[in-house]
């Protein structure tokens, strides 16, 4: 999620699920964040300025053994239901979802674009 018009819009990166491995019974792509941040950064050069840690950011794995999707994401995303457009943008099974807060994807110093607003 990076600021887009005055709001906010996700900055996703996917791969086929054919061309991403299986390691330790997930399938998960071997590209950490500060890769994949390089190259959301050379499609949106003004995000360049930022690290990878400024935004919320989370990962999708799929996991061989039950064959369930596991989405773990910073808190901001999951709070403010970001993780259901994920979902519907990738057309992941909402009946084969599992959604995980991990304190791996906090962001840095972007939390006031993703908290609620407060009817005044």
């Amino acid at each position: 999620m990076v600021p887009a018009d005055g709001g906010a819009r996700m900055a996703a990166l996917s791969h086929p699920e054919i061309d991403v491995p299986i390691i330790g019974g997930f399938r998960t792509t071997e590209d950490s964040h500060v890769d994949a941040w390089r190259r959301v950064c050379a499609a949106h050069r003004g995000l360049s300025r930022y690290s990878y840690e400024h935004f919320p950011r989370g990962r999708v794995n799929w996991r061989e053994e039950d064959g369930r999707y596991l989405l773990l994401a910073d808190r901001l995303i999951i709070e403010t239901g970001r993780h259901e457009a994920l979902a519907r943008r990738w057309r992941l099974p909402l009946d084969r979802l599992t959604v995980a807060r991990d304190s791996h994807y906090r962001t840095s110093g972007l939390s006031t674009l993703f908290e609620p607003q407060v009817n005044r």
